[in-house]
């Protein structure tokens, strides 16, 4: 069985209240059919750049909107699903819970992405093949894996080490990053009240309205009813 892969990217980690963390799931057999969607899109804009949320702009307007479209029409049809997690930061306390290191706390929120939410909801479709937008690191993705298998094991006794692969892949050549990019970066923006500022782009507005619309979510900072569960929201509260 080819198992599913799993594009996790962050957004708002630097100089904001609020991280997020999200992901997009998709069956490995289904990827081609999503390549081909979004190089459609890429043809009829004529996109050669690398897409995310950071470069919306009035002029790109239409074309991050079909881009975001191609993900809740394959939504609509089963096909990708997304989950995401919101951290508040100013309430990290790093030198009590991760010795000092922040990137211990980071790895501890990719946990609670990756065994919480899509290892609860995605246990039939392992084995799991994660992509993790690339990021300088001192930690091993080895031992991260590791960590992933045990906890998926301990808590929902789902054996045989699911987690096949973690690696990290360059956004700039994954149309799957780039679109997850686009989602949290709208959530991000969404719950640190960017679209309160007096300078707030416009496009932007646009943008994280019409994925709220798309999704039928009220509002992209607060977290999705239970009932919801293959579009989602988690404000975690940390202990």
């Amino acid at each position: 069985m080819p198992g599913t892969a799993i594009f996790v990217d962050e957004s708002c980690k630097e100089k904001h209240q609020y991280l997020v963390l999200g992901g997009i799931i998709v069956t490995i057999d289904e990827i081609p059919e999503v390549l081909q969607a979004i190089s459609d899109v890429r043809e009829r804009f004529n996109l050669r750049r690398e897409m995310k949320w950071t470069k919306v702009s009035n002029g790109y307007l239409p074309a991050y909107r079909a881009f975001t479209d191609v993900f809740f029409e394959l939504h609509a049809r089963d096909i990708l699903h997304f989950h995401s997690v919101i951290i508040d930061t100013h309430k990290l306390n790093h030198p009590k819970f991760n010795s000092g290191d922040a990137e211990i706390g980071f790895s501890k929120f990719i946990y609670q992405l990756l065994v919480n939410k899509f290892g609860r909801l995605y246990a039939k479709y392992t084995p799991y093949h994660v992509y993790l937008d690339k990021r300088e690191t001192t930690h091993s993705l080895d031992e991260l894996r590791s960590v992933l298998n045990n906890g998926i094991a301990s808590r929902y006794n789902i054996s045989g080490r699911p987690y096949r692969r973690v690696q990290f892949r360059d956004s700039k050549q994954s149309e799957l990053l780039q679109l997850n990019d686009i989602l949290i970066g709208a959530i991000g923006a969404r719950k640190n009240g960017h679209h309160l500022k007096q300078n707030a782009s416009a496009a932007k507005i646009a943008l994280a309205d019409h994925i709220a619309a798309s999704a039928k979510i009220q509002h992209l900072g607060n977290t999705t009813p239970f009932s919801k569960k293959t579009f989602t929201i988690w404000n975690l509260r940390l202990q």
